[in-house]
Parts: C-alpha cells; sequence; structure tokens
C-alpha cells in the first residue's frame, strides 16, 4: 500500500482469521496517502465508506479522457524474489487480452465462466472483471477453492467454459492455451499454443533460437504483455534489446507448435498460480537452529500444480525439527502462510554437482517429481 500510494482501499470487516479493520487502523499512520477506506460486505464505521452505498449512487465527476496507452492497473508479482514486483498494464494491454482470450474461447454474451482466483489475482481481474466488460458473459467468482463447492456450482450456475491449460503470468496474463479445436491429448499434456498476436520463442543460454522438442527459457511478446515494472531498473532484465519478455521458466515447444514448461531458470514454485521463491524459503529455514542445510524444491500436486517441499540435513546433536516446527519458524520470521512448504523430508546428506553444489533435478527425482 506504502509503495503503490493508494488513495482509496476496498476491504471486507473481516475475511476467514484477518480483521482488516484492525489491520488498516494500525497501518493508517504509515499510509499518508490512503485517503478514502471502503467495506464491502460489513456496514461501515466511522471514517469508512460503505461499499452498497456508494455502488447505487451517480458519479458527479467528468468522465476522464480515454488514452489507451495510459496505465490502467498497478498489480504485484507473488514475491519470486525477496519482494514483490510491482507490474503496470496499459489499458490497451488489457484490453489486447480481453480480446485474445474471447476469440480462443469463442466467448459470447450467453456464456459462464467459473473464476476461482480473487479479484487481486491477474486471473481474476481478466476473466471476472474484463473479460464480462467486453463482451457480456459471466462470471461465477469462489470466495475460496473448495473442489466440491467448484463442482456444485458449475452444474447450479451452468458454467459453460470447459477447463483447461493456460500458461501466463501477471506481466503476461496468457501466453499460451488451447482452443476448441485442439485434440485432448493437447489440452491435457501441453500448455496449448501462443494466443490472438502473442510469438513464443524457445532460446538457449546464448539467446539463440533451439530446435522444436529442444529445452529452452521460454521468451513472448505481444500486445498483452505489460508496460514494465514500477520500478524501471527491473526493466533491462526482464527484456530483450528487440523486445522479447524472458519469462525465466524453461520449456519446449513441439511440432505442431504447443508448449511444454520442464522447469525454472528462476528457482520459483508455482502452486495455485501463485510463484513461490525456492531462496526465500531457503534463508529463513537456514535460521532454524536444527537444520544444518536445506533445499526446497517444488514437486507435482493434482490439486495445486506444485507443491513446496523442504529437505532438509539435520544439525547433529539438536531434536529433528517437523513441518509444524518449521511453519512457526517461518511465520515468526514474517513469511506469509500461504508461502509455507506443505512437505518436510530429512536426509543425511544431498546429492552434489562435482563443485559441492545441491543437486535440485536429482533430489525431484529422488522424491517422486522428475522433470
Amino acid at each position: 500500500l506504502g509503495e503503490s500510494g493508494a488513495r482509496v482501499l476496498f476491504i471486507p470487516g473481516r475475511h476467514r482469521d484477518c480483521d482488516h479493520r484492525a489491520l488498516i487502523r494500525d497501518l493508517r499512520a504509515e499510509l499518508p496517502a490512503l485517503d478514502h477506506v471502503v467495506v464491502v460486505r460489513d456496514g461501515a464505521l466511522a471514517g469508512e465508506h460503505e461499499y452498497g452505498a456508494l455502488a447505487g449512487s451517480e458519479s458527479s465527476a467528468d468522465r476522464a479522457p480515454a488514452n489507451a496507452d495510459a496505465i490502467a492497473l498497478l498489480i504485484y508479482t507473488s514475491g519470486t524474489t525477496a519482494d514483490a514486483k510491482g507490474v503496470l498494464h496499459s489499458h490497451e494491454t488489457l484490453l489486447a487480452e480481453a480480446r485474445s482470450l474471447g476469440a480462443v474461447h469463442e466467448l459470447v454474451p450467453t456464456d459462464t465462466v467459473l473464476m476461482p482466483s480473487p479479484l487481486t489475482h491477474i486471473s481474476g481481474i481478466v476473466h471476472a472483471l474484463l473479460v464480462p466488460a467486453v463482451y457480456g458473459t459471466t462470471a461465477v467468482l469462489l470466495d475460496r477453492w473448495e473442489p466440491g463447492e467448484a463442482l456444485a456450482l458449475v452444474g447450479r450456475e451452468r458454467v459453460t467454459c470447459v477447463v483447461k491449460r493456460v500458461y501466463g503470468s501477471t506481466e503476461f496474463p496468457t501466453v499460451t492455451t488451447s482452443g476448441p479445436d485442439d485434440p485432448p491429448a493437447r489440452r491435457v499434456e501441453t500448455e496449448g499454443r501462443p494466443i490472438g498476436a502473442v510469438e513464443l520463442r524457445i532460446v538457449d543460454e546464448a539467446g539463440e533460437p533451439v530446435p522444436a522438442g529442444h529445452e529452452g527459457e521460454i521468451l513472448a511478446r505481444g500486445p498483452e504483455c505489460f508496460v514494465g515494472y514500477r520500478d524501471p531498473a527491473l526493466n533491462a532484465e526482464a527484456f530483450t534489446p528487440d523486445g522479447w519478455f524472458r519469462t525465466g521458466d524453461l520449456g519446449a515447444v513441439d511440432a505442431a507448435g504447443a508448449l511444454r514448461i520442464t522447469g525454472r531458470r528462476k528457482d520459483i514454485i508455482i502452486r495455485k498460480g501463485e510463484n513461490i521463491s525456492a531462496r526465500e524459503l531457503e534463508e529463513l529455514i537456514a535460521m532454524h537452529p536444527a537444520v544444518a542445510e536445506v533445499a526446497v524444491i517444488g514437486l507435482p500436486d493434482t490439486v495445486a500444480g506444485e507443491v513446496a517441499c523442504a529437505v532438509l540435513r539435520p544439525r547433529p546433536g539438536t531434536s529433528l525439527p517437523t513441518l509444524a516446527d518449521l511453519a512457526a519458524h517461518l511465520t515468526d520470521h514474517g513469511l506469509s502462510r500461504r508461502k509455507l512448504p506443505e512437505r518436510l523430508e530429512l536426509v543425511a546428506d544431498f546429492p552434489r554437482t562435482a563443485s559441492g553444489k545441491i543437486l535440485k533435478r536429482a533430489l525431484r527425482e529422488q522424491l517422486g517429481g522428475g522433470r
């Protein structure tokens, strides 16, 4: 909030176990730019605005002139490095995304889409706000992911969009996905092909394109790509000189142009669409007195896509740490609960490279998550 300079904040009074009102009261002195707090669902207290009353009122302000290149959205990444990065999207990049999705999914006003991502996530913004505004579709939201409730909503709300895989990020919302004419195997086994005017390139460490079927770093460019980071110093590393966005992911494209993700150039774990930094977890876990050495890896999961697994070499003479011990240690050091590892493995030593570095690929293979 402080970094973005937000002037208006929308909150629920309470959500799950968080008292947002109390949180904002504690932070208000550190947010000099914040002028208004709007409360959704719960009634407004002194110094707050009630969302229902605002939604039913008419604006007296003149409509601002439209500029397609103006910044429309500042949204933050999950924090794949130590700090989350502010991502800037213009009206044009967001509309390009909506137009491309409408074409590839063949959306019409009678379609209903189930969107389990929150409206603070780029997927929620695109599918629950932008796409309905452009195509007149209906968006069905989930307060939190629950498979049984999702299945019930599909039937009750007559959701029409088929289940498919999508590859993208906060910076580049949709790079690839499957279309209606793609065979089932392509929908299940790959991330699909580039949408709309998006271009895809797989390159080696020297930045040169590799042949079909060969692994390399995934580069993408197209009208949906973000304008840049709020911190312009980050842009040089994010883009090639000729405008390709470096995703940091590794993959290969088959002869039909379909993408398969094979790994991460940046050591991150993608859980339920959110990026978790393995390095951040490792640095915090290493501070635990019972840990001599640690490696954090992503392992496949049928629900989350990946889960974070902490592999520890315990310090001799100490009590063996448990997953609950690690969770308490990490939260005490300020880590968000959504980044906590779900699995713990204890080892006498690690597989290593010739230079002594931990060989994470071998760890994944040992634990059933080889790539």
